[in-house]
């Protein structure tokens, strides 16, 4: 646009002053043509004085053309009497204009030939010849005017006039070929200048798709076509509601830990209290007692410890599963003789409630059982289970382990009693997918954290915790582990 512009205003300048040279030039035509031609006979000027011109003027500039006019404007006379006049007559405006002292060149009038443009001219007025003296004095009036159009061929447009021009052509390609240097020069500035703003869109546009979030809180793409700035734009918004979703998640996350770690406190409290409480009974006053009342009292003080430490080894396991810290130790192994291993050691107590604890397995997979796991943290798995069962059963009730080749790639392990079973919201609280920060609610209903262990192990290895219960009728956790390949 801008070389289109400097090419159009060079043109208009170039042909303004053409028309000025030119009509200084040859402003002199019309006053010697009308002294020395002697146009006027009886105080008129003779058209046939005119048309004698025109040998002469053609041989002199075959561009010009000579015309008479009277004072009023009206063509009497032209030097060429074959031109065909589109106008009788010409606007004395200019005319008058020219002949005074506050011309200013170019100055146009109008064309005979032509009705639709003007042109450059020159004029002078046609006097009587007796008159000369009063002439000179302002005292006589003239009869006519001597009217030479300088430049009546057609007028150039502007495409033409950069052809018709060599100079005008040459400015033409120069200032294309700027006008191509500069665009290059322009495509290169700013494809530097923004090789940093798509860098950072892509990293940006990366980045939000990394941040999930729910659907409600998800800005709207913007409808139009978007460039890169539209993008970064959304990607900003997503961003910020990711950051505003998050720190809300966070900040629940803490207010759920420091209510979890209350609870933790408070039931850690309990046997504390209860154990320093008996020892200060036995430092205090152990010489009162019987050796069965001692013995009583050191053994509710050992359950308390034990409770203790039971509490305090869960809430650990379960922040270091919760931190990553923990991963499993992968080896081979049966886990048939695992959990016969188990029930041995838990027999003595089950014997003590009067709960039956067994393992069912077919006989033809024995040797098919074998597992890849890590054995300290499925040990873990099954001791939590029968714990947990034991805590919700009662006398004549039964905890089968039932073990089955599920797969060529995995075993099914089930763990089922016939205890008082669970209500479906407390289902629901143990199967959610949950943080240690967001176990608060079910730590006192469960009694313990055992369950979300278990959870956590088995989703180390690749498995899920299944549960069924009904109020009354009993429990069932249905898992799986690997089996080597």
């Amino acid at each position: 646009i801008l070389g289109a512009t400097v090419l159009w205003v060079t043109h208009k300048s170039l042909k303004h002053y053409h028309l000025e040279l030119n009509q200084q030039l040859h402003s002199p035509v019309a006053m010697y043509i009308a002294q020395n031609a002697e146009l006027v006979t009886d105080n008129r000027i003779n058209p046939q004085r005119i048309t004698a011109l025109a040998n002469h003027l053609m041989m002199l500039n075959p561009g010009i053309e000579v015309y008479a006019l009277d004072v009023s404007g009206k063509i009497v006379a032209s030097a060429n009497p074959s031109a065909k006049l589109i106008r009788s007559s010409v606007d004395m405006r200019p005319i008058h204009e020219y002949l005074s002292n506050q011309r200013e060149f170019p100055l146009l009038a109008q064309n005979p030939l032509d009705a639709a443009s003007d042109t450059i001219f020159s004029a002078y007025p046609v006097y009587p010849p007796n008159t000369l003296e009063q002439r000179d004095n302002g005292d006589n009036l003239p009869v006519g005017y001597v009217y030479v159009v300088l430049a009546s061929q057609r007028d150039l447009t502007f495409r033409e006039g950069i052809y018709a021009h060599a100079s005008s052509h040459s400015l033409a390609k120069t200032l294309s070929a700027i006008v191509v240097l500069a665009t290059l020069a322009a495509g290169v500035l700013f494809f530097l200048l923004t090789i940093r703003l798509r860098k950072l869109r892509r990293d940006v546009v990366q980045q939000m798709t990394v941040a999930a979030l729910p659907a409600p809180l998800i800005p709207q793409a913007p409808s139009r076509g978007h460039d890169e700035l539209d993008e970064l734009t959304y990607a900003y918004q997503h961003m910020t509601r990711a950051l505003e979703f998050r720190n809300r998640q966070l900040q629940h996350a803490d207010s759920s830990r420091r209510e979890l770690f209350a609870s933790v406190s408070h039931d850690l409290r309990t046997p504390l209290t209860t154990l320093q409480s008996y020892l200060e009974t036995l430092m205090t006053h152990g010489n009162r007692f019987d050796a069965k009342e001692r013995d009583r009292y050191l053994h509710t003080a050992l359950n308390h410890t034990r409770r203790l430490n039971s509490l305090v080894t869960d809430l650990f396991e379960l922040t270091r599963l919760d931190n990553g810290d923990m991963q499993p130790r992968w080896e081979t192994f049966s886990v048939l003789e695992l959990a016969h291993d188990i029930v041995q050691d838990y027999k003595p107590g089950c014997d003590q409630k009067n709960v039956k604890l067994q393992v069912n397995h077919n006989a033809s997979e024995s040797s098919r059982l074998m597992v890849r796991a890590d054995i300290a943290m499925t040990t873990r798995v099954f001791t939590n289970l029968i714990s947990n069962a034991l805590r919700f059963t009662k006398a004549h009730d039964q905890i089968n382990i039932t073990l089955r080749q599920e797969t060529t790639s995995r075993v099914t392990v089930v763990f089922s009693d016939t205890g008082i079973g669970m209500s479906e919201s407390k289902q629901k609280r143990i199967t959610s997918q949950r943080s240690l920060s967001q176990w608060k609610r079910d730590y006192r209903a469960r009694g313990g954290l055992g369950l979300q262990i278990v959870r956590r192990i088995l989703t180390l290895h690749g498995s899920d915790m299944l549960l069924e219960s009904q109020s009354g009728k009993g429990t069932r956790f249905t898992f799986h582990l690997p089996m080597p390949t």
